[in-house]
């Protein structure tokens, strides 16, 4: 069996920038690591699902995806909602709402993440969830 990979990206709100890999960020001289990000208010840390895009872009916590469903007659409904994990059910799951019962749990199994596109995050783009 594969393992998944594990990595993290987090949110730098001083600045208004993303850093990636920071599970793998070490800067020995100046204290900063990963666990410095764990231990700081201002840097919301964004884990990899292991799943991807239709356009093989990894989707992350907090990003924003849009979702193409299709009913019985093959009508396309696009949908745009938040990747998020999920401590009740214990997954990663598309969120529409804030309200659990809106939420499609594909990111748990990754069965249609061949019909969705990540449009940005949370922390950059809120304005597509408007």
């Amino acid at each position: 069996m594969e393992q998944r990979e594990i990595k993290f990206r987090v949110w730098d709100n001083k600045n208004n920038i993303m850093i990636n890999n920071i599970q793998s960020l070490s800067y020995p001289h100046s204290g900063i690591d990963f666990d410095w990000f764990l231990n700081r208010s201002g840097f919301p840390i964004m884990q990899y699902t292991g799943l991807k895009d239709k356009n093989g872009k990894d989707i992350y916590v907090g990003d924003i995806v849009s979702l193409d469903t299709f009913d019985y007659k093959d009508r396309v409904t696009t949908e745009v909602g938040v990747c998020r994990y999920n401590d009740v059910w214990g997954v990663f799951m598309f969120h529409t709402g804030e309200d659990i019962s809106e939420a499609f749990t594909f990111f748990s199994i990754g069965c249609l993440t061949e019909n969705s596109t990540v449009l940005g995050n949370i922390n950059e783009n809120k304005e597509l969830l408007e």
